[in-house]
């Protein structure tokens, strides 16, 4: 199986399985396909990864409140129970919540991917950077960037 980088199946076991109990409405939400999909590194602990999911679900929900009274309304109970496109038994108004919801948790971490990508880049560099450099200078600047985006 072809892993995503900074997956691991590891990540799948012990505290990385935990399911966040929702609303009832909106569906519940397991952070092992949230560290999954989202590409979240194993450096970033699942407690963080966790605390991120649930303040995310707490906002998207509250932005959303108006679309579930909507919907309650109308004698919908459950997001998974609004007409509209399926894949693979997933509505698309449940896709889009764990979207929005995955996303907003990883934006919430990325500033822990840049002090775990700092924290490598300057170990490597320490070690591995030439008295002159090899590359020419806008050249090593480009590569320098680049590897500190990721």
């Amino acid at each position: 199986m072809n892993l995503k980088p900074g997956y691991s199946k590891d990540q799948d076991t012990d505290a990385a399985t935990g399911v966040l109990k929702n609303d009832g409405f909106w569906p519940d939400l397991v952070l092992a396909d949230f560290r999954r999909s989202r590409t979240i590194p194993l450096d970033i602990p699942a407690s963080l990864a966790e605390q991120a999911l649930l303040s995310a679900v707490f906002e998207v929900n509250a932005a959303l409140a108006g679309v579930k009274t909507r919907y309650t309304m109308q004698g919908i109970s459950q997001a998974a129970d609004v007409e509209g496109p399926q894949l693979n038994g997933k509505s698309a108004l449940c896709a889009q919540y764990e979207k929005s919801v995955f996303a907003r948790a990883k934006a919430d971490l990325l500033g822990e991917f840049t002090a775990v990508n700092t924290a490598t880049l300057t170990a490597i560099s320490t070690v591995t950077t030439p008295a002159k450099p090899c590359l020419p200078k806008p050249l090593l600047c480009c590569v320098l960037s680049r590897a500190q985006a990721v």
